[in-house]
């Protein structure tokens, strides 16, 4: 059991900037891919418009 408690650090307090740096990591492939779809959506639903303002 002693050697069990070796292992862990009780004391360890993560600091803010670790913290949003792992964030980061985890996230930002996350929102790139739905910047991406979002800019697709934004010139598909635009692409429409033109289109169908051209059949009227």
């Amino acid at each position: 059991m002693k050697n069990l408690s070796l292992n862990f650090k009780l004391d360890y307090v993560p600091s803010s900037e670790v913290i949003s740096a792992t964030l980061f990591k985890e996230w930002y492939p996350l929102l790139e891919i739905a910047s991406i779809l979002l800019l697709g959506t934004i010139i598909g639903c635009l692409t429409l418009l033109k289109l169908r303002k051209g059949d009227s």
